[in-house]
């Protein structure tokens, strides 16, 4: 089991929450990628996934100047990066993400 841990700012001070759990790695940097941009601009993304003895497995940052890019840092030391893009319908409504892996920087 993966625990997903969100990193966020609240009364000036950087906390962990716990946000979810999935069966393994890939599945939970998967879920991440698909919900990226969920957050908004305002809210920069950044997540550490770690196995049930604590252990962290991976970090998840959103890009700098882009917040559909998706950084991800594996506790063995590669690193990905993808563009994860909201596609909406014809009305405006969110039908799907499109991930696309990006080439290394």
């Amino acid at each position: 089991m993966v625990s997903v841990l969100l990193v966020a700012r609240i009364d000036g001070r950087m906390v962990l929450d716990h946000c979810d759990d999935a069966p393994t790695l890939g599945e939970a940097v998967e879920g991440l990628r698909v919900h990226w941009c969920e957050g908004g601009e305002d809210e920069p993304a950044a997540f550490l996934l770690a196995d049930e003895s604590g252990r962290t497995l991976a970090s998840m940052l959103q890009g700098e100047t882009d917040p559909e890019v998706c950084i991800t840092t594996y506790a063995d030391g590669t690193v990905e990066r993808h563009r994860c893009h909201y596609v909406l319908d014809a009305d405006g409504m969110y039908c799907r993400t499109e991930v696309t892996e990006l080439a290394a920087e």
